[in-house]
Parts: structure tokens; sequence; C-alpha cells
């Protein structure tokens, strides 16, 4: 899954974001606005690690950011429809790399993966 995890990653040669920056993105597009604190926490990394990624998506114009409801010491991050077609861009350019691969795949590997997709899916959740 590392190995696989890593060539996901390093197939990024088409843009410019770095793999932290891509999955705060993505945090944003699946979970919506939320503080810096709480973006780095569902990462598990500090809010200084998370800030030098959310500036660079902020020059980027793929984040936005917005005053807090309750609380004015805080902003909000917000993707913007920028950052969604990029997130969207990526996703589709990773899809089309690992359909290619599992296309060479036998017919027996690929219900071999399909059986083993739940037991993995419930592997990746944080609170098992």
């Amino acid at each position: 899954m590392t190995r696989l995890s890593r060539q996901l990653r390093r197939n990024n040669d088409f843009t410019e974001l770095s793999f932290p920056q891509v999955s705060a993105l993505g945090i944003l597009l699946a979970h919506g606005s939320m503080t810096l604190q709480e973006l780095a926490e569902r990462e598990g990394i500090t809010p200084p690690s998370m800030l030098k990624s959310v500036q660079r998506l902020i020059e980027l114009e793929y984040v936005g950011k917005a005053p807090h409801e309750t609380d004015g010491r805080k902003q909000l991050l917000t993707i913007t429809e920028r950052g969604h077609e990029v997130i969207d861009d990526i996703r589709e350019r990773r899809n089309e790399w690992l359909r290619a691969r599992l296309d060479a795949l036998s017919p027996e590997e690929i219900d071999v993966l399909e059986q083993a997709l739940p037991i993995l899916f419930r592997l990746a959740e944080r609170d098992v």
C-alpha cells in the first residue's frame, strides 16, 4: 500500500502542487470550510506545517479565506472554483494512471482486489 501511495504521489509531474497541498485541497473539498487548526488536525500535522501549504494554495487562488462566523480571531479556509478544477484534473490524471495499471491485471487479480477493498477501507479508518 505504501509503495502504491508513493507511486501515485510521484505521478504528480503535471501539477505544481506538492502532495501536502493536494491533500489539503482534497480535505477542504470533502469536508467543507474549516480553520487552519482543523485542517492541520485532519492531516495529523502541526498548524505551522499546514500554514506553509495553505499560503501557497491561497497565492494560487485555489483556497480562499473568510472570517469565522463566531470567532473573529479565526479565518475559515474554503476551496475556490479554481481549487475544484485543479483537484478534478489531478484526480482524473491519477485515475488514468491507475486505470492503465489495472487494465494490465488478469480477471483473477481484479477479483482478489475487489474482495480486498472492503477490508482495506476498514483498515484505513482512523478509529478502527
